[in-house]
């Protein structure tokens, strides 16, 4: 790039034509020369984005989908920022505490051609691809739908219901209610769509039961993920994201927990996404499948659309609000006589939003890295305690709770070290407080009572 933003970049369209030209690889005239080189900024940049809205992405890694262009991409879009400033913040959430933001809502001669340079360098690595969500209808991955298709992706949703709702589903998502058992209906869903990423959030996921009924987890979980890893390699699958989990470092030895911690797999559902991960491993170096794997601890918190809906609920925060809705009576908070300050468990607790973002940091991160493992978390813990409070103070209830017996195998301190991600990705989690998670959840549940059924 540095050879071709020599001049005002908002005035003239050769440095895209060049840039879209390397990406494309298909020479300096695969669209119409009319469309560059004029004097004013509005007439020829937006003829260019309609021609890229055109093409759907067949030739250039720029392209944008119509719904972007549509929803304000009109008129002067280089005078006034605002939608490239949309695009970019969706796609690189943690520009918001840059102060290059506002720079590119100045008029043209304002906006640095070092700064320019960047903002193109960052739109050539945005590339609208289709995404494969599996669990595309629950709690993290209907956040992840909605994410993806924000930033402009198409999604393909395949989800059994089991603990899922399809009302949770974007409905600009293609939906598709199937088993990953079975292997027919899979081979068709994926030879239709032709998905270039995968997203895998399906599976068992509660921790007790794992231990109750461990054969569920060890069997399904790794088998179902078996047969989506290579039946989509045999569609031509490129990029793989694992929801995995922080139930592979069972009493660690260094709190926060990093990525160096040794596995130690506590209980079968964390075993199940050891095996997973060794697959994908595999199928890196025999296959060329690139993947990141994602583990996380507490997910919580809810969008505007999208909420907390298990049944039976297991969570921590959904099951204190519960309270406050008068749907149960009490709170049981297992044991108040850990080492911790109030001598109740910490937990790193991580909003759904932050997670989602976090997952297409890393499906975009792929295209200059074969494998990524990352752990993720607020990096400072939150006590049982502490959450009950704050649900009191949000919701003005109470919150009648009972302190009884500990449970057998709950370590008393649980963080995640994120700085990884945060150096190599720049992801920056934007609830990074208790109370906006326990609001944001509030605000869902008082609007939602009996979960997608209201």
């Amino acid at each position: 790039c540095s050879d071709a933003y020599e001049g005002c970049l908002m005035r003239s369209g050769w440095f895209l034509q060049d840039l879209m030209s390397s990406i494309a690889d298909q020479g300096r005239n695969w669209l119409p020369s009319a469309l560059f080189g004029q004097d004013e900024a509005t007439t020829g940049m937006q003829s260019l984005i309609e021609a890229l809205v055109r093409s759907r992405g067949e030739a250039s890694g720029l392209a944008r989908t119509a719904s972007l262009w549509e929803s304000g991409a009109t008129g002067c879009i280089w005078e006034d920022g605002t939608w490239i400033q949309g695009l970019l913040l969706r796609r690189r959430p943690h520009l918001r505490e840059s102060s290059a933001v506002g720079l590119i809502r100045k008029p043209i001669g304002g906006v640095s051609a070092e700064f320019s340079l960047g903002i193109l360098q960052d739109l050539a690595f945005l590339r609208v691809m289709r995404v494969f969500v599996t669990g595309g209808a629950g709690y993290i991955g209907s956040v992840a739908v909605a994410e993806l298709i924000a930033a402009g992706h198409e999604v393909m949703v395949y989800d059994n219901l089991y603990m899922g709702h399809v009302d949770a589903v974007d409905p600009a998502a293609e939906f598709i209610e199937g088993d990953l058992a079975d292997r027919e209906l899979l081979g068709k869903s994926l030879s239709a769509f032709k998905p270039e990423g995968a997203m895998h959030f399906a599976s068992y996921s509660l921790v007790g039961e794992s231990v109750v009924d461990p054969f569920k987890y060890l069997g399904p979980n790794y088998t179902n993920a078996l047969n989506l890893i290579e039946l989509g390699i045999e569609h031509g699958l490129k990029r793989f994201i694992l929801s995995s989990t922080a139930a592979l470092f069972d009493d660690p030895q260094v709190i926060p927990i990093s990525e160096t911690e040794p596995f130690n797999p506590g209980n079968p559902y964390g075993e199940s996404k050891y095996f997973i991960e060794r697959v994908l491993h595999w199928a890196n170096i025999t296959k060329g499948l690139r993947f990141a794997a994602l583990r996380y601890f507490n997910a919580a918190g809810c969008t505007e659309q999208c909420g907390e809906d298990h049944r039976p609920e297991s969570h921590l925060i959904p099951l204190v609000i519960q309270v406050a809705l008068e749907q149960r009576e009490q709170i049981k908070i297992f044991g108040n006589d850990y080492e911790t300050p109030d001598g109740t468990c910490i937990r790193d607790y991580i909003h759904v939003r932050d997670l989602a973002s976090a997952h297409l940091l890393a499906l975009e991160a792929l295209e200059q890295n074969e494998t990524l493992h990352y752990n993720l978390g607020n990096g400072s813990g939150f006590s049982v305690q502490e959450v009950v409070e704050t649900v009191r103070k949000v919701t003005g209830h109470p919150i009648p709770a009972e302190v009884v017996e500990r449970r057998a195998g709950d370590p008393a301190v649980l963080i995640a070290d994120s700085s990884k991600i945060r150096k190599e990705l720049g992801w920056e989690p934007q609830y990074d407080d208790i109370t906006s998670i326990v609001s944001s959840a509030w605000e869902w549940h008082r609007r939602h009572p009996n979960g997608y059924d209201s």
